[in-house]
């Protein structure tokens, strides 16, 4: 596959069982597939409006947290790593997306520990990696075993990965909950944070396409940060999947230059 000029979004619709899937700071609520169903196929729609190529893939029966594409795997550039999930009811997910993977990009599979894609936070010239419950310190060392930029281990409190409370916004400048991090930590010197509002979960979490910013329904006040420093944001509805401990990022795994 040629990134050179285009990013790919690869995406996976939910499956029906959705409503099992893992969580860990959340207590289980009612999931509507289909409902979920349509906020997916409107979160895709965004993908392309920003100027993605958007990849759908069937849903993977017998795992209902499949639809999350983002933990199974890591784009790198030229390149794609397979990781190692900590929730055991996830692993089954690797092979399954390395498939998929393997007719695109070179892929390659961490050695050992425990690392999800979502902690996994990419910046120019770091890897931040949250230290969460489903990501080990082994997991970061396996990280940086394969990666070419430096990669820093990051303790997150409070919330299920380093990009639930964390983002990207371009340059040197993060999106942050302060309260799940220490942001004197090793790995965010010279680094700028711009506070998420405390009373919105969905804030921190932004997907980042070029110079344009995905945005939860959920967080306006949140976006009306963003906007005032002017960013332009496009919202999605997922609030099917907030209910699943998930956020934008989690939905597509993005290869190409527009990936980070």
């Amino acid at each position: 596959m040629n990134t050179k000029d285009r990013t790919l979004a690869i995406v996976r619709s939910p499956g029906t069982s959705l409503a099992d899937c893992e969580l860990t700071h959340l207590q289980r609520g009612r999931i509507d597939p289909a409902l979920a169903a349509e906020q997916h196929a409107a979160y895709s729609r965004v993908l392309s409006e920003v100027g993605l190529e958007v990849m759908t893939l069937e849903p993977l029966e017998g795992f209902p947290d499949a639809c999350f594409v983002e933990d199974p795997a890591i784009a790198l550039p030229g390149r794609a790593v397979l990781t190692r999930p900590g929730a055991a009811s996830r692993r089954g997910e690797v092979a399954a997306l390395g498939r998929v993977l393997e007719d695109l990009i070179p892929v390659e599979s961490l050695p050992s520990g425990s690392l999800d894609g979502g902690d996994v936070l990419q910046l120019p010239d770091r890897i931040l990696v949250g230290l969460s419950t489903r990501t080990d310190a082994a997991g970061v060392a396996s990280l940086r075993h394969v990666s070419r930029r430096p990669v820093w281990g990051v303790p997150v409190r409070g919330a299920l990965h380093l990009k639930t409370v964390l983002s990207w916004l371009g340059d040197d400048r993060l999106l942050a909950d302060p309260r799940a991090l220490d942001l004197d930590a090793e790995g965010l010197d010279g680094l700028q944070v711009l506070d998420a509002d405390p009373d919105e979960p969905a804030g921190p979490n932004v997907l980042k396409v070029g110079d344009r910013l995905v945005v939860s329904e959920a967080a306006p006040r949140t976006a009306e940060r963003l906007d005032a420093v002017g960013y332009p944001l496009h919202p999605v509805d997922i609030s099917e999947f907030h209910k699943a401990e998930a956020g934008l990022t989690c939905l597509s795994l993005l290869i190409g230059p527009a990936a980070h």
